[in-house]
């Protein structure tokens, strides 16, 4: 064999062998493990929001009135709210006059004269005439319903009446009779009685009163327990 025979013969396979790598290399750069997609994670459902039981009833403000004119031979007037009723009777007067008059119902604050009564307020009524009469009485709130949101078993409840204009008490007052909801009242004085354009007050007050209570489970069944999770006037009245 020439050299010419024996150098192809020693290149050719050398040559083969580095193209063979060089694929090779070129097939490694092109194929490396390709990455693992980032998936969007199932995120874990909202819990269920916990039970919470409903609050004991309360009373909300109530406001209730009215207006007219009054009957010379006496009478009643009744206003009615939210579960509260409140009836004020007034007597004949002799002069047979019909005054106008203002009556109001509410349990917002009022601005109560010296001696407060005893107790908590309840309601409070206001009753105005537009002239000044003498009446047979005084007038008197002489029935008043309560809503069932009030437990009245084992209160007591006095009514107090105030000329709230001039700042005097009226009277003595008056110690309600209780049956269920229902208040009965004497007047707190006897006698005739001079009434004037003032704005005259009546307080409902109580001591030992309760507020309603929830309803009990049935006997035998008790709750299931939560599991723990992480994560405009007819008269002008100042109020």
């Amino acid at each position: 064999m020439g050299f010419g025979n024996r150098y192809r013969a020693f290149v050719w396979p050398l040559a083969a062998l580095a193209l063979f790598v060089a694929a090779g290399c070129h097939h490694d750069t092109n194929n490396n493990v390709p990455a693992v997609p980032s998936g969007t994670p199932t995120p874990f459902g909202t819990p269920s929001p916990i039970f919470t039981p409903s609050p004991v009833p309360s009373v909300a403000t109530i406001y209730a009135a009215t207006s007219g004119t009054l009957n010379a031979g006496g009478g009643s007037l009744t206003l009615t709210e939210s579960g509260f009723e409140g009836t004020l009777t007034y007597e004949a007067n002799p002069a047979s006059a019909t005054p106008g008059y203002s009556y109001v119902m509410t349990n917002e604050t009022e601005a109560v004269p010296s001696p407060v009564p005893s107790g908590s307020p309840v309601i409070y009524f206001t009753f105005q005439i537009s002239a000044t009469t003498t009446f047979n009485s005084v007038f008197n709130m002489s029935t008043v319903m309560l809503p069932s949101t009030i437990v009245t078993t084992g209160a007591t409840f006095t009514e107090t009446l105030y000329d709230q204009t001039s700042g005097d008490e009226i009277g003595s007052p008056s110690i309600g009779t209780v049956s269920g909801q229902t208040l009965q009242f004497a007047p707190v004085t006897a006698g005739p009685f001079n009434a004037n354009s003032d704005v005259y007050l009546f307080v409902i007050s109580s001591t030992g009163l309760a507020s309603a209570t929830p309803t009990p489970f049935p006997s035998g069944e008790t709750p299931t327990p939560v599991p723990s999770s992480s994560g405009s006037r007819s008269f002008v009245r100042t109020r």
